[in-house]
């Protein structure tokens, strides 16, 4: 089993998606942390004002999202907050 998975951020507006390799072990809380200067960097968002939204899974959790155990192939939709930064 490898330690690494491969996930998907899309952003909405400008409909462009970056494709990352990144560890097993994170959670959505560490992947948005760990992702913001790439995020800023590729031009898909201009501050940390943004929530990761699953978007390839449907079901309730009981977790709060931050604490998300992301699997591989997940794909996740950056939301945009006009009013502040979000746990995830």
């Amino acid at each position: 089993m490898s330690n690494y998975i491969n996930v998907e951020i899309r952003e909405p507006i400008q409909q462009r998606s970056l494709d990352l390799r990144i560890s097993r072990n994170l959670t959505l809380k560490e992947l948005k942390k760990l992702i913001a200067p790439v995020i800023f960097q590729a031009g898909l968002s201009k501050n940390d004002a943004y929530k990761l939204r699953v978007v390839n899974k449907n079901g309730f959790f009981i977790l709060p999202l931050k604490d998300y155990a992301i699997s591989d192939g997940d794909v996740f939709m950056i939301d945009y907050d006009e009013g502040g930064t979000q746990d995830a």
